[in-house]
């Protein structure tokens, strides 16, 4: 059954890549600290924040360590809990323990290409080859959040080894998740070639969507049935680096309900602020101020962390936020 989308996610065009080291409690402060209005409610967020993935046996075996990573503020909503895993039953439970948490949705993970999230534990893109698997564990969830407000959502590749959207995305649309976020690239693919953009790709997946929905609608007709019901929402990922390309990929596909950003985020708190909507504007100053700002937020949640996650954090975001220094050495070299 298709159900009643949340408010914020009918609102929502844009959001934060799930990455590890990176949608930390820290980062993901800093930037809706930037970027939300504080008398803005979660049903009008412009954009969603993710949690780093967590696996459903972790969760389930130590519920009390990751608890603490997943903790959060209330700037933060509209925010999602990113799930990888195997077993339809786990990810059920662990779900449950999302929803208790407060967390406005659930993200399955049917993306990550990381060979011991693949082959040692069959998750992650390995979905993608073992598609009844991958079906079960929607269900799975969808039936932990029933009667709740709780998203279900999918982030995966359009393959495996090779595109193959023509059966991929029909089988997630079937199970009609709340919202499904395509990283436009393929498991084998890594991000070692340019993301699938063009038409033959990201066109024909706005083309399957829109059969899903047309279809959808066709059967509330047969059945007389006026609720108001939604079907998927799709976001693309990949390659996303301003606010710009933002613009230029709507424009190009007018079925395309949101944008997901992964790398084009790192040292760039004020991405999704529409006051400064263009990172060329950002002056040295307050590079170095967001810099520090998010040093200091690390280090008010240094005990939820160990020393290497920190300093990973703050390495993958150092070079953007000291980008102009990095222009003036180039100048100076020269």
């Amino acid at each position: 059954m298709i159900g009643i989308k949340p408010k914020w996610l009918l609102n929502s065009r844009m959001a934060i890549s799930p990455m590890v080291d990176v949608t930390d409690h820290p980062f993901r402060q800093l930037v809706s600290l930037y970027s939300k209005s504080k008398d803005q409610s979660s049903s009008k967020s412009s954009f969603i924040t993710w949690t780093e993935f967590v696996s459903v046996d972790g969760l389930l075996a130590n519920p009390n360590r990751f608890k603490s990573l997943l903790d959060y503020s209330e700037i933060q909503r509209p925010i999602v809990c990113q799930l990888f895993g195997s077993d339809p039953d786990k990810f059920n439970r662990a779900t449950k323990i999302v929803a208790d948490l407060g967390f406005d949705g659930v993200d399955i993970n049917m993306g990550c290409p990381v060979r011991k999230v693949v082959e040692r534990q069959s998750s992650g893109s390995a979905l993608i080859v073992d598609k009844p698997t991958a079906v079960s564990i929607i269900n799975a969830t969808k039936q932990a959040v029933a009667g709740t407000d709780m998203s279900v959502s999918v982030k995966t590749r359009i393959g495996f080894d090779e595109i193959e959207i023509e059966q991929w995305i029909p089988t997630l649309l079937q199970t009609n998740p709340d919202l499904l976020t395509l990283h436009l690239r393929t498991k084998k693919e890594l991000s070692n070639c340019p993301a699938h953009w063009e038409n033959e790709v990201m066109g024909r997946v706005t083309e399957l969507l829109k059969q899903h929905r047309d279809e959808h609608q066709q059967q509330k007709s047969n059945n007389n049935n006026n609720n108001k019901t939604t079907t998927t929402r799709l976001f693309g990922n990949g390659d996303i680096e301003s606010r710009l390309q933002i613009d230029e990929m709507f424009r190009r596909y007018s079925l395309l309900d949101g944008i997901m950003v992964g790398r084009g985020i790192y040292g760039k708190p004020w991405f999704f602020s529409d006051e400064n909507q263009h990172d060329d504007g950002i002056d040295l100053k307050c590079r170095l101020v967001a810099l520090v700002e998010h040093a200091l937020l690390i280090e008010q949640h240094k005990e939820k962390y160990d020393l290497q996650h920190n300093l990973s954090s703050l390495n993958l975001h150092l070079k953007s936020y000291t980008q102009p220094l990095c222009h003036l050495g180039e100048i100076i070299i020269r």
